[in-house]
């Protein structure tokens, strides 16, 4: 009998045994496969090629990047070269450290925050919320200023995957002063700007690149740098306050501004008739997910920071029925036009019923003053969202895309949304041309190919490096004739060995800051 209840005990031990090695080669695969550190705890991010390796088939771009060159097929010989990609730093123990504790906040509980807005909002939980330290990580603004809200932590390598500089910004390090014969371009905007963790090279990164090359080539004796100012989830209030307060005393000679993804309209422009709520938990219940599903992924969600298996089932789960890819039923909606408006040349200076494109406008005037007075170049880009109606999908390889537009923008089409995207376009166009302002139509000469995509907005990093192909072809005609006429290079204006407003980062009680 004993005999008998051993092997039964051996029999369940070794199938236990076998569960947890079948996980763990699971979890392994799952990770190598989304783009994940093999031993990091919590998840971090990999600094590689993609995430999940969505960019597949993208890689043969020559094509369209030949195309985009037109009648200069010898410019090829620069596409195909980019950057030595750096080496990586270590991740800092207070960042793991904080991320480890914080698993529902993530890497947003290691954003360096502006401490007038951890005063003004310290009780909102969007921001600090679930389970955020009771220390934050904080920066003083000038004078009573709340934004920018947040920079990332400087350099260091941050949990969510990007490399940072003395600054917080992603690309190589400089100084404040600009040295002699030095040409920077800052990029403005959001997360489409700094770009995804699993991306080595940023836009603003290829396009210095090529620019160096071709200055070379030339015989001009300039060296320009990049500056990216970009980070997740900001406005254009936050995008312009950068400039005004971080990137000023670098003294810049190009702006870029792109985008900005997290900035729409749709709600004043598209009416539901019918009564649904919106996003994600929406979505659910519109397609009828189940209570059982419905109540695993709230289980899988607390885990997901942790195991790789537990996001990619949560993502499977959480997919609204798409069939073969095509976009589901959604519920029924109209057109709301504003008053006095022309859809296809919207008037910028009355641009009413519209709030959030009325502060592009306002945003954008600001910035132009600010340009003006730095003596740099703004430069204005459209923006390019991935959505058309009859847009299908590979369930297999792009769930990411599918599940981005069906859930994070429930309830709306993807013919209203890429009616709102185009609208948001021609208010820059129009923007640009009113204020005599260079205008780049990104968004046109980048094709609807969701394999440059790892989301509808976010790029691939071959997605990344055709972007800046398309920008770099437009920007280098207005380059050269500044080389030419002698407006760059521009000496340094005003000497500056330290920047007045971009100390090292402090950790402070949150109650202290309030004063409660």
């Amino acid at each position: 009998m004993l005999k008998s209840n051993n092997t039964v005990l051996n029999i369940v031990f070794a199938a236990l045994v076998g569960l947890v090695l079948a996980a763990g080669v699971g979890e392994a695969m799952r990770r190598l496969f989304d783009g994940y550190e093999m031993l990091s705890w919590p998840l971090v991010v990999k600094s590689g090629e993609t995430v999940g390796k969505r960019a597949s088939g993208a890689d043969k771009i020559n094509g369209v990047a030949l195309a985009l060159a037109g009648e200069k097929p010898g410019m090829m010989t620069l596409f195909d070269r980019q950057p030595v990609l750096p080496d990586l730093k270590p991740i800092p123990e207070i960042l793991k450290k904080r991320a480890a504790a914080s698993p529902k906040m993530g890497y947003h509980a290691n954003y360096v925050y502006n401490r007038n807005f951890v005063k003004n909002n310290s009780g909102n939980p969007m921001f600090f919320g679930a389970d955020f330290p009771d220390r934050v990580l904080t920066y003083d603004p000038p004078g009573k200023a709340t934004l920018p809200r947040y920079r990332h932590f400087p350099s260091a390598r941050l949990t969510m995957g990007i490399q940072t500089n003395r600054y917080g910004w992603r690309g190589p390090d400089l100084t404040v002063d600009k040295p002699e014969n030095v040409i920077r371009i800052a990029t403005l905007g959001d997360s489409t700007t700094l770009h995804q963790g699993s991306i080595r090279i940023s836009y603003p990164e290829f396009i210095t690149y090529w620019l160096n090359i071709w200055a070379n080539q030339k015989g001009y004796d300039v060296l320009f740098q990049p500056i990216n100012t970009g980070r997740e989830s900001i406005n254009s209030e936050n995008v312009r306050e950068i400039l005004r307060t971080e990137v000023a005393p670098f003294e810049p000679d190009y702006l870029l501004f792109y985008g900005l993804g997290n900035q729409w309209d749709l709600y004043n422009l598209v009416g539901v008739d019918e009564a649904v709520g919106f996003g994600g938990n929406a979505a659910d219940k519109y397609y009828g997910q189940s209570k059982m599903a419905a109540f695993f992924i709230g289980k899988l969600k607390s885990v997901s920071p942790w195991l790789a298996t537990a996001g990619w089932l949560r993502r499977r789960l959480g997919a609204v029925s798409g069939g073969q890819g095509g976009e589901p039923k959604k519920p029924a909606q109209h057109w709301r036009q504003p008053v006095g408006w022309d859809e296809m040349t919207p008037d910028v200076r009355k641009l009413n019923g519209v709030p959030q494109f009325q502060m592009y406008v306002d945003d954008l005037d600001d910035m132009l003053t600010q340009s003006k007075n730095m003596g740099a170049r703004l430069i204005v880009q459209s923006f390019k969202f991935l959505a058309y109606d009859g847009l299908r999908l590979d369930m297999k390889k792009q769930s990411n895309i599918y599940n981005y537009l069906n859930r994070q923008y429930f309830p709306y089409s993807y013919k209203n949304i890429k009616r709102v995207a185009d609208i948001r376009n021609r208010i820059f166009k129009n923007w640009a041309a009113i204020n005599n302002v260079d205008f780049i139509d990104t968004s046109k000469m980048m094709p609807d190919n969701p394999a440059l995509f790892l989301d509808a907005m976010h790029n691939t990093q071959s997605g990344v490096k055709l972007r800046a192909w398309a920008v770099f072809l437009k920007l280098l005609p207005v380059v050269e004739a500044d080389l030419k006429t002698g407006r760059l290079p521009r000496p340094d204006q005003g000497p500056n060995k330290t920047h007045p407003y971009m100390a090292p980062p402090k950790l402070e009680k949150i109650s202290d800051i309030t004063g409660k």
